[in-house]
């Protein structure tokens, strides 16, 4: 399986208008940062409604140990691999080791491994390094801390520039913190009938945004991203056209915003990452929304558990 991610949704723009733009008018900045994220406490026990349960790293203090060929399937780490785990720990500032030891905070081991030869790849070749490596590091901070493991392989073409088989062993400390989906809520204010370059800007920018936890969850199915166009009624045109307006606008900016989350190949074929439910409405113009008057529909982009039902049409 193989995922394509869609940056080239850029190259899209050439198809829309090249006028001057007006900015969308909702701040990106009100979104939390992956970092602010980080500083906030461990997740409480009973976390409140609408919340999720996300599990960030704490990148600063992450390590990632080359694995020589000669290593694969070999059941005792080198001395220079133990030398690099005890100076790993050794480094880490006292509170972080005291939330490792109260399993406030998860290790996360990580082989990459790639190889142009397939007999590499097997779990009997792959799985005894990582395997040691945790239990060295439990014999290291003195006590069993929450630990995961996980093993990424690629197979290289045989005709690649590989002279050997390449891998490391990553670790990384994941912190369990609580946020507010609606948190992540963003709105594209569009002017015309075409979709401008700023509006494309804000949608890959909500996403890129996005702490990279959120991002998997989407791709893997557990959040659903509803995107609703809401044209507004300013008494100007008839419900009939403002519907099918909104209603073309929904379609086209999910097919955009599904650019940006992306898509696997499998068997040949691209598949969609995700879920995007889309839906047409209209809804009269307040003058409390505080909307320039060129703004003729609002793209509302909100986060929801997969298995929520929605609460209007598909």
């Amino acid at each position: 399986m193989k995922y394509i991610y869609g940056p080239f949704v850029l190259l899209l723009f050439c198809l829309y208008s090249c006028q001057p733009e007006m900015k969308d008018a909702a701040a990106l900045s009100q979104i939390p940062t992956e970092k602010e994220l980080v500083e906030r406490p461990v997740l409480s026990p009973t976390p409140m409604a609408d919340s999720i349960s996300l599990r960030l790293e704490m990148k600063e203090h992450s390590i990632e140990i080359a694995m020589k060929e000669e290593e694969l399937g070999q059941k005792e780490l080198s001395a220079e691999r133990l030398a690099a785990l005890r100076a790993w720990w050794e480094q880490l500032p006292e509170n972080v080791q005291q939330q490792i030891q109260r399993k406030e905070v998860e290790l996360e081991l990580v082989t990459q491994l790639s190889s142009t030869d397939e007999a590499k790849m097997q779990p009997e070749q792959t799985d005894p390094q990582i395997e040691q490596t945790g239990e060295a590091l439990e014999e290291i901070i003195g006590s069993s801390p929450e630990m995961t493991f996980r093993v990424n392989t690629t197979l290289l073409n045989k005709t690649a520039e590989l002279a050997s088989t390449e891998g490391s062993t990553s670790i990384h400390i994941l912190k369990k913190v609580s946020a507010d989906l609606k948190s992540f809520d963003q709105e594209v204010h569009l002017t015309t009938a075409s979709i401008r370059q700023a509006n494309l800007q804000t949608m890959q920018q909500w996403w890129m945004n996005l702490p990279e936890d959120i991002q998997l969850k989407i791709q893997q199915g557990e959040l659903r991203i509803d995107l609703s166009a809401v044209a507004l009624d300013r008494g100007i045109e008839s419900a009939e056209l403002l519907g099918e307006k909104s209603h073309q606008q929904a379609l086209l900016m999910g097919d955009l915003l599904q650019q940006i989350v992306g898509f696997y190949r499998q068997d040949g074929k691209n598949y969609p990452l995700g879920r995007i439910r889309t839906q047409a409405l209209i809804e009269p113009y307040q003058e409390e929304m505080k909307l320039d008057e060129k703004v003729n529909t609002l793209i509302r982009i909100q986060l929801r558990p997969a298995n929520e039902l929605p609460a209007g049409p598909i």
